[in-house]
């Protein structure tokens, strides 16, 4: 049985997924500053900076369950690098290399077959 608390993390799509909508919740609140109380405004973005580092971290250490993991994770990572969204330290991207390395046969064989495709 499955309280209330109780996560379901088991694949990497739901990281990814919880990551993304925290950052887009944090975003979104950064934007609507003026609709907040400024009194109420600072803990509330303190919280969701908390909840957005939380969500990262545990989407860095997470180990993919198979290949298709491996690559949503790979490509949701290099997606934020290249982006600028999130700077990442290069302890999370040793963490991260760590994690994806069982699948790095997996994962160099879909990228070269994605850069091979012609346009």
């Amino acid at each position: 049985m499955t309280g209330f608390f109780t996560r379901s993390d088991k694949t990497m799509w739901s990281n990814i997924a919880r990551h993304s909508r925290l950052r887009s919740e944090r975003v979104a609140l950064e934007r609507h500053h003026e609709q907040a109380r400024l009194v109420l405004r600072y803990p509330v973005l303190v919280y969701y900076r908390w909840r957005e580092k939380s969500a990262f971290a545990r989407l860095i250490s997470s180990k993919p369950a198979n290949a298709r993991d491996a690559r949503e994770k790979l490509v949701y990572l290099m997606a934020l690098m290249t982006s600028n969204v999130a700077a990442l330290h290069v302890s999370e991207v040793q963490c991260a290399v760590r994690t994806l390395h069982p699948f790095r046969s997996d994962l160099a064989e879909a990228l070269v077959c994605s850069t091979s495709r012609r346009w």
